[in-house]
């Protein structure tokens, strides 16, 4: 139970930290509402699409290799994570571009 809970969370959290980080650092609502909700819901579908392409198949690999540990899962996750974001970046139709347009 606690491995699917784990695995409905884990990919809402980059959603929800572009939702909160603007929010926290410039202390107001900067954004206009509908694309900001775009922007995270497309975050959200990001992270599912990424965990059941490369997050599932690693923790099945760690567990046939019986290296399954906390330690080799978040450095595993680190390092597909890093790469999701980077695959994710160099497009012009990124967040961190449509965010920085809107100032």
């Amino acid at each position: 139970m606690r491995k699917v809970l784990a695995f409905i969370i884990a990919p809402l959290i980059p959603a929800a930290l572009l939702a909160i980080l603007p929010i926290l650092f410039s202390s107001l609502w900067p954004f206009n509402k509908t694309i900001y909700l775009l922007i995270v819901f497309g975050s959200m579908a990001v992270g599912y699409v990424a965990f059941f392409i490369i997050g599932l198949p690693l923790v099945y690999w760690l567990k046939n290799i019986n290296r399954l540990t906390l330690s080799n899962l978040v450095i595993a996750g680190s390092i597909a994570g890093i790469v999701v974001i980077l695959a994710r970046s160099f497009n012009k139709y990124s967040a961190f571009h449509v965010l920085a347009k809107l100032e």
